[in-house]
């Protein structure tokens, strides 16, 4: 072989190794590249943590001016709420989504029933949004205010037992709105159902079993007199939350003495009155019948009895008030009886005088 095709094959064998090299060079950054665009891929598709589960929402529904009115309380873990309608339960439209605490639907016809529907959820960022357990509630729509059913126009005193809320309005205005503590749960259960203002009295003297109390205002709210909403100095423990399940009181509704003043300067007999729950049994003064000539306003003065407001207790248990020595002054022991042998005969009316000619006969502990 000659010197220059040696050559000629030397520099031929030389690109080739050039060419070789350039291309596995190229090769090996593009799988760099194809790498480092994977591992990117892994990154984007790392599962996202849940945000936390919202808490079920309290919701109150009611109905005014052709339009429903719905509230409802901060759920725990949620950042907005979505709220949906439904004339048959079943086929929901979207109304809003907010991170208020209500909402006014627009006019809506009369008489006829819908639903709303409010599912709160959790949209915390770099976290999946969570929704928590939808809330169904129904009402008939009325051109007056419509609350369990009732229709009370637009004064009213709406007492919640599940929210341990007392809400007051007159003329479609909030008066009152304030935490309280209603009868202890599975115990003394406040009644609920339809009831109106039937007595006032300032100052009272309320007189049970075991305790014998002056409070400043009383507003009664069933026939016979001894359900109703006053103030309680002896409830150091505060009001509101879940008070009521273990150191409720006897069935009355205990109030703040600053809100238990405005509710009597501002309310008057006849105003209707809705005690609204789920863990009461009903009561409609419908069952009974009633004297309108009873209900009046009283102020008493000095030495005057006519304020003693008296219960009768035949149907308390043998065991001592679940008030306990705070609302009774400490005059009684865990053993004090209640009732005695009278029972209902032993019953006494609003007015003081034995029988309680006044008024049929509530069969209810206070």
């Amino acid at each position: 072989m000659s010197k220059n095709k040696r050559r000629i094959l030397c520099c031929l064998f030389l690109a080739f190794c050039l060419t070789a090299v350039f291309l596995f060079s190229g090769c090996s950054n593009n799988d760099d590249e194809a790498i480092v665009m994977v591992s990117a891929q892994e990154n984007d598709g790392v599962k996202k943590k849940d945000a936390p589960k919202p808490d079920d929402v309290k919701l109150v529904l009611d109905s005014y001016g052709s339009k429903i009115i719905a509230t409802w309380d901060e759920a725990k873990n949620a950042s907005g709420y979505e709220l949906y309608l439904s004339k048959n339960g079943k086929s929901y439209s979207s109304l809003i989504t907010t991170n208020t605490l209500s909402y006014e639907t627009d006019k809506l016809k009369c008489g006829e029933k819908y639903y709303i529907k409010i599912v709160p959820y959790n949209s915390e960022a770099g976290k999946n949004t969570s929704y928590g357990t939808p809330t169904v509630k129904s009402i008939v729509c009325s051109a007056g205010h419509v609350i369990d059913g009732y229709e009370v126009g637009d004064t009213y005193i709406h007492i919640d037992i599940d929210e341990q809320t007392v809400r007051f309005y007159k003329d479609d205005k909030l008066i009152v709105e304030t935490p309280v503590v209603t009868g202890t749960a599975g115990a003394c259960d406040t009644p609920t159902g339809y009831f109106e203002v039937r007595k006032m009295a300032s100052p009272a003297h309320l007189i049970g079993p075991t305790w014998d109390v002056n409070v400043k205002y009383w507003v009664g709210i069933n026939l016979s007199n001894d359900i109703g909403l006053h103030d309680s100095s002896w409830r150091n423990s505060g009001y509101g939350g879940d008070i009521y399940r273990t150191d409720g009181s006897n069935g009355c509704i205990n109030t703040p003495l600053d809100a238990m003043k405005k509710i009597y300067d501002n309310v008057t007999i006849g105003v209707p009155v809705i005690v609204s729950g789920s863990e009461s049994y009903q009561y409609s003064n419908d069952d009974y019948s009633y004297d309108s000539s009873s209900d009046d306003t009283q102020d008493a003065g000095s030495g005057d009895d006519s304020n003693d407001i008296y219960f009768d207790g035949s149907e308390y248990s043998t065991e001592a008030s679940t008030e306990g020595s705070d609302e009774n002054g400490g005059d009684y022991s865990a053993s004090d009886e209640f009732g005695g042998e009278g029972g209902q005969d032993d019953y006494y009316s609003a007015d003081g005088y034995d029988g309680g000619d006044d008024y049929s006969y509530y069969d209810d502990t206070q």
